[in-house]
């Protein structure tokens, strides 16, 4: 494996702050990376490695895929357009904000999708205080997450010298 190239399999071995500096197990070819960010839109990850290797590093951006589950806060299931804006007016005079959804000609009025259960029941809940039957639909997602390493170091001394490194040119 060269400086600039990924390991395929990486596993986290041993970890001296958390992700800061940390040891990749990809066959007999052990090595260290300190991490020094990760990001959700990719062009922000190549402008901070950008950055870093102006600094005189050796950054790399990598990509890899995420699982989570999202909560959708959703009300109704309307055959007709007009019923789903009605139940929007509604909604809106509650002081609620929605759109219309049209999966397979069935109108659904979305409230918010939320990362955590805890912010999509205390909408349902606020909603349920109004008397709107809300539901809730978990949704499995996929989001690409952009890290920011410098690869390759042989030791765990190594590592740590270059994460004091950056951390003195500000990359902490």
């Amino acid at each position: 494996m060269n400086g600039n190239s990924m390991p395929k399999n990486i596993e986290i071995e041993k970890t001296l702050k958390p992700g800061l500096i940390k040891q990749t197990t990809n066959g007999p070819d052990e090595k260290h990376y300190v991490q020094l960010g990760a990001f959700s839109i990719k062009k922000n990850a190549e402008k901070f490695a950008d950055n870093v290797n102006s600094k005189g590093f050796n950054a790399v951006t990598s990509a890899r895929d995420i699982k989570s589950t999202q909560y959708q806060v959703l009300i109704g299931s309307f055959s007709e357009k007009n019923n789903s804006e009605t139940k929007q007016a509604h909604l809106k005079a509650s002081g609620f904000t929605s759109f219309i959804k049209n999966a397979n000609n069935t109108y659904t009025l979305d409230l918010g999708t939320f990362r955590n259960s805890k912010g999509s029941n205390s909408l349902i809940e606020k909603l349920q205080d109004q008397g709107f039957k809300p539901k809730l639909n978990e949704v499995s997602v996929v989001n690409k997450i952009y890290s920011v390493r410098v690869l390759g170091l042989e030791t765990e001394n190594e590592a740590q010298k270059i994460r004091q490194k950056l951390a003195d040119q500000g990359f902490k």
